[in-house]
């Protein structure tokens, strides 16, 4: 299940991106907990693109979109 959070600055390598913060859960609670989706997602609308990820699964993890062709 995505549900969007709220519109938010957030600053990568040096740069302000404006972008929406969303969330992705498991919908089917009767999957065991340490099996189910958690996600926070930072999108850039404005360029199509993911710029953030993070998740909380045998420790802290954060993807964050250095560059790309």
């Amino acid at each position: 299940m995505v549900t969007f959070i709220r519109e938010e600055k957030i600053n990568l390598y040096g740069k302000i991106y404006k972008v929406d913060y969303f969330t992705l859960k498991s919908k089917d609670m009767s999957i065991p907990e340490d099996k189910r989706l958690n996600f926070n997602i930072w999108y850039d609308k404005k360029n199509s693109r993911i710029l953030k990820v993070s998740y909380s699964r045998m420790g802290d993890w954060e993807y964050r979109l250095k560059n790309f062709e």
